[in-house]
């Protein structure tokens, strides 16, 4: 018998909650998800949206990074971390030592490619809106209402609203499983007739993220200032 959709979508997201953080900065908030597993020195990857963490990368600034499922929270300091950026599609990923944090063994199930949903596609996302109490993750229900493949992104008709920015866009797979299909980037409101009126969200293909996490792993690059073609994005991945 099959799972009704409301039933497989709250699945869903339980399956996603272990991997997603609160970013918080001194003068942001926005939302992170863990894409890289535990190093053997504990380090982990997380992907977010260059916007919410810029300011703190550039000028030195702790980041804190507070863990959805158990509530434990770490103070990352600019010593602490190595970030890759794309300002051009605001993109992130951080590396970062979470503390004493039980995190996940597994990966989270991710898209094969990058452009893998259609227009009509059920999308969900979830993060940490600034109009919710602090750390009380939401979640987002929408559709694919158009296709980027030019900017590796899709353009979806819902919610995202200031603090849910980098938080994880997923598919429902069979069962309630989540596959993660990319990162929440931007809203772009309906201004065409001078006041700001319901809009699109930007979600970024998650195999964008593996174009940053490549430049890290080079010891002759410096990652946080190189700008990677955006056509470069689907010959990447993150395996």
């Amino acid at each position: 018998m099959s799972v009704p959709d409301a039933i497989a979508w709250a699945i869903a997201l339980d399956h996603v909650r272990p991997y997603v953080f609160m970013v918080e900065t001194p003068k942001s908030r926005g939302t992170g998800v863990m894409l890289q597993l535990p190093s053997g020195d504990g380090h982990i990857g997380v992907a977010t949206a260059l916007h919410v963490v810029e300011e703190a990368i550039t000028s030195s600034l702790p980041i804190r990074l507070t863990h959805c499922a158990s509530g434990s929270r770490a103070d990352v300091a600019p010593n602490q971390r190595h970030c890759a950026m794309n300002s051009k599609a605001d993109l992130a990923m951080l590396i970062v030592h979470p503390g004493d944090q039980t995190l996940p063994r597994d990966a989270l199930l991710r898209a094969d490619g990058a452009m893998v949903l259609r227009e009509g596609a059920s999308l969900g996302w979830c993060g940490f809106p600034s109009v919710a109490p602090p750390g009380r993750l939401c979640f987002f229900k929408g559709c694919v209402s158009a296709i980027l493949s030019e900017e590796a992104s899709y353009l979806v008709d819902g919610v995202v609203i200031n603090g849910v920015s980098g938080g994880p866009a997923f598919a429902l797979e069979p069962e309630g499983r989540a596959r993660l299909v990319g990162i929440v980037t931007a809203y772009k409101p309906n201004v065409s007739v001078g006041v700001p009126l319901p809009g699109l969200g930007v979600v970024r293909a998650i195999n964008s993220y593996g174009a940053l996490f490549d430049l890290m792993q080079k010891a002759d690059a410096d990652a946080s200032k190189v700008e990677l073609a955006v056509a470069q994005y689907e010959q990447t991945g993150l395996d």
